[in-house]
């Protein structure tokens, strides 16, 4: 049953089965790829994560210093379910908009477009590659159906 408001995780579980499913050669390709494709919108992202970090006076840690270790430990663990939707369970917020009587109209989250930006384009960049993968392995064959040959086997030698 679907309910009303909720986010469907299925592409977000199945991307990273697919991560952990990957062999060493496979891993350091997307993590490459990731490098050359995300590299700008993943930089902002840092920046965006430093900064909120930095005015909540939490220390970063070493996987966040940089786009890049980032990127390669979203290539190797996972990508994390809040950077995957690019919406944030915690941010700050400004106020904006004209005051009545000292009091803000509206208020806007802080750090939040870098951050969707960022996601839009990772799903985008995951979704045609798995895919891609996944017919590169199924015409040549490489794997089995455990590796992400969804074939299994080529046409000419069927099972059974």
């Amino acid at each position: 049953m679907k309910i009303a408001g909720r986010r469907n995780d299925g592409a977000w579980f199945r991307t990273n089965k697919a991560i952990a499913a990957l062999s060493d050669e496979n891993r350091a390709s997307l993590i490459s790829a990731m490098k050359e494709s995300l590299g700008a919108k993943a930089g902002a992202f840092v920046a965006d994560v430093q900064a909120l970090a930095a005015e909540c006076g939490v220390t970063n840690p070493t996987t966040a210093q940089s786009a890049d270790t980032l990127l390669e430990r979203f290539g190797t663990v996972g990508i994390p379910r809040q950077v995957w939707w690019g919406k944030l369970s915690f941010t700050t917020y400004s106020p904006i908009g004209v005051k009545v009587e000292g009091v803000p109209q509206k208020f806007q989250a802080n750090y939040q477009s870098a951050i969707h930006y960022f996601a839009k384009d990772l799903r985008r960049f995951m979704k045609y590659w798995v895919l891609g993968l996944r017919q590169l392995n199924d015409i040549t064959d490489l794997t089995d159906r455990q590796e992400g040959n969804p074939g299994g086997l080529p046409d000419t030698h069927p099972e059974g």
